[in-house]
């Protein structure tokens, strides 16, 4: 799951009870995403756009940003690989 303000928070989140749902991992990236595809039970990928902040503390969105989520350590989720389209 992600949220995007200035950054964009990538969470692994435990649903084995769903009500009672646990933030396993958080990993803290540029840009935000769009779309997010279970590759396999390791991989996520992620298609959104990559940003900066700009001098009035707002955010400027680049290019389109293709992302590789490692997520095989859930406590530690990492970005394994991004591609960026300006």
């Amino acid at each position: 799951m992600v949220t995007f303000r200035q950054v964009d928070p990538f969470f692994v989140i435990d649903l084995t009870r769903p009500n009672q749902p646990r933030i396993l991992g958080e990993l803290k990236i540029p840009g935000f995403s769009r779309f997010l595809y279970p590759f396999d039970e390791q991989t996520i990928i992620g298609i959104g756009r990559n940003t900066n902040l700009n001098s009035n503390g707002g955010v400027n969105q680049l290019g389109l940003k293709l992302a590789v989520y490692d997520v095989s350590n859930p406590q530690n989720p990492n970005e394994k690989a991004f591609f960026e389209l300006s």
